[in-house]
């Protein structure tokens, strides 16, 4: 947990100089406008255009995926804006680290706002969006395109499915 809270406070004060060590070379993320490398989350991430006032954490999970890697799991709110727009309040958080020599490195990052379901979607949804196809509804809103992630572990000859993600594409 203090290496994502390093990360956030990081995002916070714009250490662009951080995310190089702290970012695996094989990282892997959602982001604002789609999947993340390391180059380019090091860009998302520096939060050149972001002014955060405040974040807290709650809600805390860590779970080992083996002896070398590890699932954090969080819910974050944050008081701030990127680009000019209010961030989500609150979001779910998924963060997978894995030992490089004596360090632990982020490979995967992924935010999901918390949305109250029964508000209607402000914009509808872009069907151009290269994501997953879903057509159906869910809690009377239109599904759209999802953006998903799913992390299995072997255990003896079996892998079995241990968390998921989906995110909604940007509108």
């Amino acid at each position: 947990m203090a290496r994502e809270r390093s990360a956030y406070e990081a995002w916070k004060s714009r250490d662009a100089k951080f995310w190089n060590a702290f970012l695996s070379d094989n990282f892997v993320g959602w982001g604002s406008a789609g999947k993340l490398n390391k180059a380019s989350a090091t860009t998302q991430y520096s939060g050149a255009d972001c002014e955060i006032k405040s974040y807290a954490f709650s809600d805390e999970q860590v779970q080992l995926l083996g002896g070398n890697a590890g699932l954090i799991t969080h819910r974050i709110s944050v008081d701030g804006t990127c680009n000019g727009q209010k961030l989500p309040a609150d979001s779910w958080v998924a963060s997978v680290y894995v030992r490089d020599g004596d360090r632990w490195k982020a490979v995967f990052h992924a935010e999901d706002p918390i949305v109250d379901p029964k508000t209607a979607p402000t914009k509808p949804v872009d069907q151009k969006a290269p994501s997953m196809k879903a057509d159906g509804t869910c809690y009377d809103q239109k599904i759209g395109p999802v953006w998903s992630t799913s992390i299995y572990v072997k255990h003896g000859n079996a892998w079995k499915w241990t968390f998921g993600i989906n995110l909604p594409a940007p509108q």
